[in-house]
């Protein structure tokens, strides 16, 4: 079983600070302060009835519909909670209204009503979930298959993690040419963690035929991008002369 400890090691030290904050915020968050922050509810710019910020009756009656967006939407109104504007009060002081407490399961229970209907983004929030123990009782097999449902259907989020858990023997059988698949998959979305895992994978030959040049095209692609480990790592291959 992979522990916290390694993961935030081998992963959560592995984002792109440009390209991949989100992700950074989500995982960091949600391990060191059981949840995480995220804008992937936030549909646009604009507000919506499906925008977590402000939680609205709109958004419920569509959820309870079967809207699988309003329910992924729903999903995380109850993960962050939601507050109201702030309100003077006759004494001058600022208050600020409660509209909706933060509930995780609550908020889990939404997750698993839209990734039932193949929501993408509701999937892999849901597999995280599993992988964490928010909300819902830890499983990494069960945060496997949701990872995998929605790397099925092309989500980079899904295709790193699935590529991650082959790797690493999580939730599933280590199977090196299975990791480099989806791993190789991520990186062609222009994925900064998959790019340096997919270059370890060549630098080890593991699940492929050893490559030092495909290795340093993938460090070199994320260096480009701003990703320090990428940037690390290709001086750890090419040592600059003193």
């Amino acid at each position: 079983m992979i522990t916290l400890q390694n993961f935030l090691i081998t992963n959560v030290s592995r984002p792109n600070l440009k390209a991949n904050n989100i992700w950074m915020k989500r995982i960091l968050a949600f391990f060191l302060a059981g949840m995480f922050v995220t804008s992937g509810w936030t549909q646009n710019s604009q507000k919506s009835v499906y925008s977590a910020d402000p939680y609205s009756r709109e958004l419920v009656k569509l959820a309870e519909a079967g809207d699988a967006r309003a329910q992924y939407s729903l999903g995380w109104a109850y993960f962050m909670g939601c507050k109201g504007p702030p309100i003077k009060t006759d004494g001058g002081l600022t208050m600020i209204k409660t509209i909706l407490m933060k509930n995780t399961s609550v908020a889990t229970d939404w997750f698993r009503k839209s990734a039932e209907q193949g929501y993408a983004e509701a999937q892999s929030i849901l597999g995280e979930c599993y992988f964490v123990g928010t909300g819902v009782e830890k499983n990494e097999c069960e945060a496997f298959k949701w990872y995998k449902k929605a790397a099925d259907q092309g989500l980079v989020e899904g295709e790193y993690f699935v590529g991650v858990f082959y790797e690493k023997g999580v939730g599933v059988s280590k199977d090196y040419k299975e990791a480099f698949i989806w791993l190789n998959k991520a990186a062609e979305q222009g994925d900064c963690r998959s790019m340096v895992e997919l270059a370890e994978l060549y630098l080890n030959g593991a699940g492929v035929t050893k490559d030092e040049n495909e290795a340093i095209k993938w460090l070199t692609k994320a260096s480009e991008q701003g990703f320090e480990p990428a940037k690390r790592k290709l001086q750890e291959i090419q040592p600059q002369p003193k």
